[in-house]
């Protein structure tokens, strides 16, 4: 009699599939809290994805906004101070857009070779797509921000 009862028990915490897949409610509750936490982690990650193709779409030169472009090695410590010291500034610029060519990528390699400079470089573009000035090496936050200063007024 015990064993019909445990077949009991059994039956009602256990939902059968096709193919003898078995789900207990323990394991449907942990599915459904991997779930809950997957979805919000997936969304993050694609809107960060997407402003990543945004920051390094250089399509934008010559649209009607200036534009500032770094040349940007990832593995480059100054490449990152110069971004970090960029994006302290930023927003103090609200009419110029900003984007990265990363040295490591075809297109930014290319982008770099057209231009004649390398990693750790600024250059600003007018709304028409000349070339204004090129800032080289690595810049502090005030720096940048005369930079843009000359360039943004002039």
């Amino acid at each position: 009699m015990a064993s019909r009862k445990s077949n009991k028990r059994k039956s009602k915490n256990t939902i059968r599939r096709k193919k003898g897949l078995k789900f207990n409610r323990r394991s449907l509750l942990r599915l459904g809290i991997t779930m809950m936490l997957a979805i919000p982690a997936y969304v993050a990650f694609s809107a960060y994805s997407g402003k990543q193709e945004q920051l390094h779409d250089l399509s934008i030169i010559g649209q009607g906004s200036p534009v500032l472009v770094q040349i940007h090695d990832p593995q480059c410590g100054q490449c990152r101070t110069l971004l970090s010291s960029v994006n302290a500034v930023l927003d103090e610029f609200p009419g110029v857009e900003f984007r990265i060519a990363n040295y490591r990528s075809d297109k930014g390699y290319k982008f770099s070779l057209e231009h004649n400079v390398s990693y750790t470089t600024l250059l600003y573009f007018n709304d028409k797509g000349r070339k204004k000035d090129v800032a080289f090496g690595l810049q502090q936050e005030q720096e940048v921000r005369s930079f843009l200063k000359s360039m943004h007024s002039g």
